[in-house]
C-alpha cells in the first residue's frame, strides 16, 4: 500500500508526500517481515530518488532491493534492479566476475592506485588527467562501491 501511495504522489508531483510515504512503508516492511515486499518497495523508492535527483540514495535503496531479490531467487525483479542501477550509471555485476563494483575501466585503475596510497596528485600524473578528473572518479567509485573515505576503499580495493 505505502510503495502505491508513494508512486502516486510522486506521479502528482507532491514530492514530500511521496517521500514520506516510502519512508512509511520501509517501516511497514520492517514490521511485517516479508522480503518481497520489502524489496519491491526498495525497487520502488529507488527509482523514485533517482527521478528526484537522488542518485546516491537511489543505489543504496536499490542495491537493498536487489539483496533481497537475490536471496529469494526473483529473477525477474533482479532484472529490474539491474536496470535501474545502470541507469544510475552502476554496471551490473557479471556472473562469475571479480566484485568490481560496476566500476568503469578508468575508475578501477584510479582506485586501484588511490587504494595503494597515491595522493590524487600522484594518481593525476600517473595517468595523464588533471586533479580535478581524479576528484570526479573519486566519486563515482566511492558512490558506486558505498562507501565515503579512502580508508574504506582501501579495504575493499586490492591495489
Amino acid at each position: 500500500m505505502w510503495r502505491l501511495f508513494g508512486v502516486l504522489e510522486h506521479a502528482r508531483g507532491r514530492l514530500e508526500q511521496a517521500r514520506a510515504a516510502f519512508v512509511e512503508g520501509e517501516a511497514a516492511a520492517e514490521v511485517a517481515g516479508s522480503p518481497f515486499a520489502h524489496g519491491i518497495l526498495e525497487l520502488a523508492h529507488g527509482h523514485f530518488l533517482h527521478k528526484t535527483g537522488s542518485r546516491r540514495a537511489a543505489i543504496a535503496a536499490l542495491r537493498l532491493g536487489r539483496e533481497a531479490f537475490e536471496r529469494l531467487g526473483a529473477r525477474p525483479f533482479l532484472e529490474r534492479c539491474d536496470a535501474e542501477l545502470a541507469a544510475c550509471g552502476v554496471r551490473p555485476q557479471q556472473d562469475g566476475a571479480d566484485d568490481d563494483y560496476g566500476l568503469t575501466a578508468r575508475e578501477q585503475v584510479v582506485a586501484r592506485l588511490v587504494a595503494s596510497g597515491k595522493s590524487n596528485r600522484e594518481v593525476a600524473a600517473e595517468l595523464y588527467l588533471s586533479s580535478k578528473a581524479i576528484e570526479y572518479h573519486l566519486a563515482n567509485i566511492f558512490t558506486k562501491v558505498g562507501i565515503t573515505s579512502r580508508h574504506q576503499l582501501a579495504s575493499r580495493i586490492d591495489p
